[in-house]
């Protein structure tokens, strides 16, 4: 478990370990006290080496081969807000933060991308994309610095030598649904993409919205818009159900949604998760027993009694 939260500004005070199947918790070597800043985004764990863990954070990769007990930073003073395994091959590691990096020996060292197409300037954010349909594929969704807006979808082919610009409009990472709104967005908060296990030319993006190619990200078509009810806005992970090519689940900041249909529609299985993040409280003057909570981005509840 990685604490901390890289959209949110909160600072991480390392990674917990559970033996126990979550009941209970405990920290691991790898500790950090929150005024050194530290911010973890994302752990991925060798699927065929559980004690072989990977963790990109702010501060570059920190690398364990013993499940935490010891680990080594491997890659420093490197802000990074994404990593991927090669579906085929674990010692082959993507990792992104506004640059594009990769290790061919199990995190231990990495060498950056500067010659493979990708843009070297107005770089918000990368979010990567890889697919086991085919290992060689890294799709890389990168926001503007300039106004968080959508900077281009690229793709490579030779497992991220090489990139090749895909498409930069409509606008993935706006409010509407036609994606001509071209300068919206949240690339620093919401940015995310799932490919299909099956075919590799089917991207999903998460942003405000979700968009979905079935041409490599050549072409967009939305698949859901956040005013209309049906699913939350602000996505920030997207993952295919282990042995599926259909069901996705959409991690937002309405909770999580399940689709059964590749995006099409989605539905609300968040339910009796007390997962809702409390911003503010109020007391009623004239009840005792009367009380208004304020949710992120959820609405008020009233408790009375």
């Amino acid at each position: 478990f990685a604490t901390g939260d890289i959209e949110g500004n909160k600072n991480s005070i390392g990674i917990l370990k559970s033996t126990d199947g979550g009941s209970t918790w405990n920290p691991t070597a790898l500790t950090f006290t929150p005024s050194q800043y530290y911010r973890i985004s994302k752990l991925i764990m060798n699927p065929g080496d559980p004690l072989n863990i990977i963790a990109a954070t702010n501060g570059g990769i920190f690398r364990t081969t013993d499940g935490w007990v010891t680990s080594t930073n491997t890659l420093t003073n490197v802000d990074l807000k994404d990593i991927k395994f090669n579906p085929a091959n674990p010692d082959t590691i993507y990792t992104a933060g506004t640059t594009f990096w990769k290790s061919t020996d199990n995190g231990q060292t990495w060498n950056q991308n500067t010659s493979g197409g990708l843009p070297s300037t107005n770089v918000s954010r990368i979010a990567l994309g890889v697919t086991s349909a085919n290992s060689n594929y890294v799709y890389a969704l990168i926001g503007k610095a300039s106004d968080q807006s959508f900077l281009g979808m690229y793709l490579s082919t030779d497992g991220g030598n090489n990139f090749s610009l895909q498409a930069s409009s409509p606008n993935l990472l706006g409010y509407n649904t036609d994606g001509l709104d071209l300068t919206a967005g949240q690339a620093f908060y919401d940015l995310c993409m799932a490919v299909s296990p099956t075919n590799p030319l089917i991207v999903t993006t998460g942003g405000v919205n979700h968009w979905q190619s079935t041409d490599g990200g050549v072409t967009w078509t939305n698949k859901s818009y956040w005013a209309a009810g049906q699913i939350h806005a602000d996505v920030h992970e997207l993952n295919y159900l282990p042995g599926s090519s259909t069901t996705l689940f959409s991690c937002n900041d309405g909770g999580i949604f399940i689709s059964t249909d590749n995006a099409t529609s989605w539905t609300d299985i968040s339910h009796n998760l007390s997962i809702a993040q409390v911003v503010g409280i109020g007391l009623s003057p004239n009840s005792p027993t009367k009380i208004v909570d304020g949710e992120q981005d959820n609405g008020t509840n009233l408790l009375t009694g």
